[in-house]
């Protein structure tokens, strides 16, 4: 698109038929294949992008790239927000390459080590803790914005969901509803979802004197067949949860194939409740009891927090932006009774 009658890098893009990152390449002083460069200058001359235009842009340096480190790609949370940051980002002319790194710490940092290699103006992340100070090496080579999770101590620039305090009140409901022993299917032991949403679920169960017991929290590693044996373990106990309640879209997954396997009817004998279902909540009957985040904005404004940290406004460092949630009612929650009491599943 034009602006104020001026071609822009993603005009000359289009023009030429290339990626942005190839026209941005080209015009910050990186070979490119002969043709390209042939297309490029050709669609610079036909669309008048000034000599102007151009200078600046090798004086700035810039790579017009940004690099996003999440912790799989094929989960379709953290896709679903860095779908919309991307499309934020190209509006203001910046591509993205996306990294994944399994959860594995040393893996991450080779991520990051590529990506910087890369020459990207700055980032986009979710470590899955803060515990090593990665964090801090990383904003001190690049802008750099944290998705989804608090990292507790770290001063650097955050936009995520309000996950703690949706669990307090989805497990402050559960507990309204009679529900006494509310099993859960965290994630990963250190990461930060799993962290905010056991400190809302220990808070709900300390406001109505109930003690937490170690016993009823099992981890599914965002993983759903990590996730079908904590289910497995947590209902084949000898004093089973009422109901199950999933910190992910993914371990819903395995939890669902668990109760079909044993022929258990959601919200008859067992109830389910979860953070962030997603598709999942319209494809479900009776229609899972869960949180809901806005992925779009939670990505939308991590893109505009890192572009203007990328051209040099840091007056609010460090930001946090919190994204509202709201609760979605399911029939998945049910009231319950002393004889609704499950037995084990053997």
């Amino acid at each position: 698109m034009k602006q104020n009658g001026q071609a822009t890098l993603k005009d000359v893009a289009l023009k030429a038929g290339l990626s942005v990152m190839t026209v941005s390449n080209f015009v910050n002083g990186a070979s490119v294949l002969e043709k390209n460069a042939q297309a490029i200058k050709r669609s610079i001359r036909e669309l008048g992008y000034s000599l102007n235009q151009v200078a600046k842009s090798l004086r700035s340096r810039k790579s017009m790239t940004v690099g996003a480190l999440i912790s799989v790609l094929n989960d379709p949370y953290s896709s679903s927000i860095l779908h919309a940051a991307e499309r934020e980002l190209a509006k203001h002319d910046y591509g993205m390459i996306v990294c994944d790194y399994n959860y594995d710490r040393e893996l991450l940092k080779n991520r990051a080590d590529f990506l910087f290699s890369k020459r990207v103006d700055g980032l986009l992340a979710m470590p899955p803790d803060h515990s090593d100070g990665l964090l801090y090496e990383l904003q001190h080579i690049a802008p750099l914005v944290t998705l989804d999770y608090q990292y507790a101590g770290f001063a650097g620039d955050m936009v995520h969901g309000q996950t703690e305090r949706a669990s307090f009140e989805m497990t402050a409901d559960a507990i309204a509803r009679g529900h006494r022993r509310i099993g859960v299917v965290a994630g990963r032991a250190q990461s930060g979802t799993s962290t905010n949403g056991l400190a809302g679920y220990r808070q709900a169960l300390a406001q109505f004197g109930i003690p937490y017991e170690d016993a009823l929290v099992a981890y599914g590693n965002y993983d759903e067949a990590d996730a079908y044996r904590a289910v497995d373990a947590l209902m084949s106990s000898s004093n089973p949860p009422t109901m199950l309640y999933v910190f992910s879209y993914t371990m819903m997954l395995g939890l669902l194939r668990f109760m079909d396997g044993n022929k258990l009817r959601i919200g008859e004998d067992l109830s389910v409740m979860a953070l962030d279902m997603l598709h999942l909540y319209d494809a479900v009957f009776p229609k899972i009891h869960c949180t809901d985040q806005d992925l779009e904005e939670t990505g939308q404004e991590a893109a505009r927090l890192l572009i203007r940290r990328m051209e040099g406004d840091r007056g609010d460092f460090p930001a946090r932006m919190e994204v509202p949630y709201h609760i979605r009612e399911g029939g998945s929650l049910r009231t319950i009774e002393a004889r609704d009491l499950m037995a084990p599943v053997v």
